[in-house]
């Protein structure tokens, strides 16, 4: 299956693999493509459209000085909790240090976060940056990536 769907991309490549798996008449361009389908969560548009509005927010945001968005964190609103299954997903999605969701906010909120410690590694701004034991300034995910965690 995988061979077939690389097929279009790397049509020799993939013919040899099929061939070897086979038999030297056979071609996986007479075969059918195979059928793919994916059920993706219903709440990824309502975030894409999120994300739209984050992006809108943190360009007014450089009105302010914050020119890079890793110096933000955003605040939300997630009346209906809709967002909490994606949270640990939004810092990466919305590109900024930090995300919170709050049920009672009604806007997207930017929040300056260039007087907080930068990780070294990924230049987030999250709540677990801390020197570590080597001096360096790492987040808890970054260190435990680099071995320090």
């Amino acid at each position: 299956m995988i061979i077939g769907l690389l097929a279009p991309i790397l049509p020799h490549t993939a013919d040899e693999a099929w061939r070897a798996l086979h038999g030297d008449d056979a071609s996986v361009h007479r075969t059918t493509f195979p059928e793919v389908s994916a059920d993706a969560d219903a709440g990824w548009d309502a975030l894409l459209l999120l994300r739209e509005s984050v992006a809108k927010a943190l360009e007014e945001a450089k009105e302010r000085g914050i020119e890079n968005p890793l110096d933000a964190g955003v605040t939300v609103p997630d009346g209906d909790g809709s967002l909490a299954p994606f949270l640990a997903e939004l810092p990466d999605l919305f590109g900024v240090s930090r995300v919170h969701l709050d049920p009672t906010e009604s806007t997207i909120v930017i929040h300056d976060l260039r007087d907080q410690p930068r990780c070294e590694r990924s230049w987030r701004r999250d709540e677990t940056v801390q020197q570590r034991a080597d001096g360096g300034w790492l987040s808890d995910r970054d260190a435990e990536a680099v071995g320090l965690g």
